[in-house]
């Protein structure tokens, strides 16, 4: 859960209620010392506490029986809608909010939780039926986990489907996760491999979109199998996007399929997997900065360009991209001086 989501959510109920009336909390003071409206307090100022400090289960609980208590008690209900929220319930925090606003028009930030949650509501809605800038924000739902379970995997996935609708923002967040797996450090290196579980999740469930293909292990590449199956349309959509969540295979398969197309499917030379592997090495990924460095060095489809090439391997830390720096090196020596 976002706890900067949950700090700012919970701040907002303490101004629109400030501590609110009834008990004073001490140490040892528990509900089953209070009776009638003095422990209701009690339990939501529990819950408000449990809710602040991210036990969103034993806050809801709190919060419920502050209002089996006091049913009225206005600010236990907003606080049990967001509770509710930031778990995910969505439409259970609607009717909290709703719930609130009857009971007190005028509470501003009643409105305004309701105004968000409603935006969520309408947001998936609009996700699921395929509008693009809607499906961004799914995405950035699952990464930070506002109103849903934080999952990186499914937000990669949202991602995917609004840059495919050439949403900048999907693909600036897309670029930002490949770029996370070049970072050095401890913290970083935790971050790098949760990104690439994430990335490989997504790559696996790719496999829900072809369940005809059978007999595949889950970490093959869907667009080699494809692929394998005669399926060249099909195949080339999926082998960039599994590309593009950084699988080597689909990188490889790409890198082929460039150079010499399927006869009579796909033509050489494929603009779309060339746009591919200059916005990969734009992005400093390693292995598709070498294989675009093979196609300026052999000229596939464009003119030769060696310099082009040095300049994708300079600093590349790959065996294989050490070895063809030097094979240009030497090739560079032993060619013939042109006379002028």
């Amino acid at each position: 859960m976002n706890r900067l989501m949950i700090a700012m959510l919970v701040a907002v109920s303490g101004t629109a209620f400030g501590p609110g009336p009834g008990v004073a909390l001490g140490a040892e003071t528990t509900p089953q010392q209070t009776g009638g409206r003095d422990a209701a307090h009690l339990h939501y100022s529990q819950g408000v506490g449990l809710l602040s400090s991210g036990d969103l289960l034993d806050a809801r609980a709190e919060l419920r029986e502050a209002l089996r208590l006091q049913p009225d008690l206005v600010q236990a209900r907003f606080s049990l809608g967001t509770a509710l929220y930031l778990s995910g319930d969505v439409d259970s925090a609607i009717d909290a909010y709703r719930t609130v606003i009857r009971q007190q028009p005028d509470l501003a930030h009643a409105h305004l939780h309701l105004g968000i949650a409603l935006m969520v509501t309408h947001a998936w809605a609009a996700a699921q039926a395929g509008v693009p800038q809607a499906q961004y924000y799914a995405g950035v739902a699952y990464a930070s986990g506002t109103g849903v379970e934080r999952n990186l995997a499914s937000a990669i996935s949202w991602w995917f489907l609004a840059a495919d609708q050439e949403v900048p923002q999907a693909k600036e967040a897309l670029a930002s996760l490949r770029k996370m797996m070049l970072t050095t450090g401890n913290r970083s290196a935790g971050e790098a491999r949760v990104v690439q579980d994430a990335f490989g999740a997504y790559r696996r469930s790719l496999w829900q979109q072809v369940s005809d293909l059978k007999g595949r292990a889950p970490d093959e590449s869907v667009g080699v199998g494809l692929l394998q199956a005669g399926r060249i349309r099909e195949a080339l959509p999926v082998l960039l996007h599994e590309a593009a969540a950084l699988s080597e295979q689909a990188q490889a398969q790409l890198e082929t399929l460039y150079a010499n197309g399927v006869e009579g499917q796909l033509a050489p030379f494929n603009s779309r997997i060339l746009d591919y592997f200059k916005t990969a090495a734009g992005e400093g990924l390693p292995y598709p900065s070498v294989i675009l460095a093979r196609i300026y060095a052999k000229g596939l489809g464009m003119p030769a360009d060696v310099n082009k090439a040095r300049g994708l391997l300079k600093g590349n830390p790959r065996e294989d991209a050490q070895a063809l720096m030097k094979e240009l090196s030497a090739s560079a020596k032993t060619a013939p001086v042109k006379k002028s």
